[in-house]
């Protein structure tokens, strides 16, 4: 009898401890497994070693950015990824739901490839309204295929099948607003060396758009902003000053004016294509200043001229003074091609003829 209540009592013992062994987690579970979601985006894509994983898990993720775009951050719940040795993203899973997120920058522009480059390109472009017939509404660019000429297929249209034109960022800049592309000089009869495009600038709106022109395995991409019209200001903007001295005029003369024009003027510039001034002319007043905006990449002509009344017309017009020699090297009789880029000297003499007298206007850096 009392060896059986002691094998009850070892059997109670057994059992008691199984169930506080049960109760103590000695039965194995599955692991907790958390969603991993890939947040969408344009120009990228992104592909995740996992579905789903455990808390310490190492994700790996391979984040590809699309042609002119760069990666500029890889996160996950906002906190940043890291970059291994192979170009990839980790990050080591937490005990929760992730989200990756991928943001862009614009990869650097391309001025120049294998020999192509911009001939005619911008920094801005002024959003022009649609109906306003007193100016131009589109604007050209042009590119030099360099020593591998293009052939000039063209289509229907007359635009050339081998070349590609548009924008990465058709909010600001459309496609439907950019031209094809025509062959600005043709060798040969089929090859083309360079290539001229317009912007409707009717059709493109406020921010910066990056525009693409595509050759082959050639490419030149260029950052534009887009701006309100009469805002576009060169970067190297200066403000220049024109002293004319008619001293030695001995003609009537009332009204004299002069002309500066701007031959690769930019629409919607922050001073206008031909930018004039009156001087009242008299014995006591022969000579007369006057200020304008100018930029060194642009080429200028000048012209001073004079009032008369034509009795034909029964009107005021305007006559020149013929313009005698321009002292710049390189200069035409008859042209003012602009300001020297070199700024050193200052002064640059324009000389005219009037009354037959040779006079002049200098051009005064300031």
């Amino acid at each position: 009898m009392k060896k059986l209540c002691i094998a009850i009592a070892l059997s109670l013992v057994l059992v008691t401890a199984l169930v506080a062994f049960a109760a103590c987690g000695g039965t194995s579970t599955e692991p907790t497994y958390y969603d991993i979601t890939l947040n969408s985006g344009d120009n990228f894509s992104v592909v995740c070693s996992h579905k789903n994983a455990k808390a310490g898990d190492n994700v790996v993720l391979t984040v590809t950015a699309e042609e002119f775009f760069a990666i500029d951050s890889v996160t996950a719940n906002g906190t940043a990824c890291t970059l291994n040795t192979s170009g990839k993203y980790e990050f080591t899973m937490p005990a929760q739901n992730v989200t990756v997120s991928v943001t862009l920058k614009a990869s650097p522009d391309v001025d120049e490839s294998d020999t192509m480059v911009w001939s005619k390109v911008c920094e801005q472009l002024a959003a022009v309204e649609d109906g306003d017939d007193t100016i131009n509404t589109s604007q050209t660019f042009e590119v030099d295929f360099g020593t591998d000429g293009v052939t000039n297929t063209t289509n229907v249209e007359g635009y050339m099948t081998e070349v590609e034109i548009y924008s990465l960022n058709p909010d600001v800049i459309p496609n439907e607003a950019i031209s094809g592309a025509k062959a600005t000089t043709v060798v040969s009869g089929w090859c083309a060396t360079g290539a001229t495009f317009d912007i409707d600038l009717t059709k493109i709106s406020e921010g910066t758009a990056r525009l693409v022109f595509k050759e082959g395995t050639r490419a030149l991409v260029k950052t534009l902003e887009v701006v309100d019209f009469g805002e576009v200001t060169p970067e190297n903007l200066y403000t220049e000053k024109v002293v004319v001295d008619m001293s030695k005029l001995t003609g009537e003369y009332e009204n004299l004016r002069i002309w500066i024009t701007d031959n690769d003027y930019q629409i919607g510039s922050v001073y206008k294509e031909t930018q004039f001034a009156d001087f009242v002319y008299s014995a006591e007043n022969t000579t007369f200043e006057y200020e304008f905006k100018y930029t060194h990449d642009h080429e200028f002509t000048i012209a001073v001229g004079y009032e008369y009344y034509d009795e034909d017309r029964q009107m005021y017009l305007y006559k020149n003074f013929a313009i005698m020699n321009v002292v710049l090297p390189g200069a035409e009789a008859g042209f003012f091609t602009g300001i020297s880029t070199d700024r050193d000297t200052g002064v640059y003499i324009i000389s005219y003829t009037a009354d037959g007298l040779t006079l002049t206007a200098e051009l005064i850096d300031n």
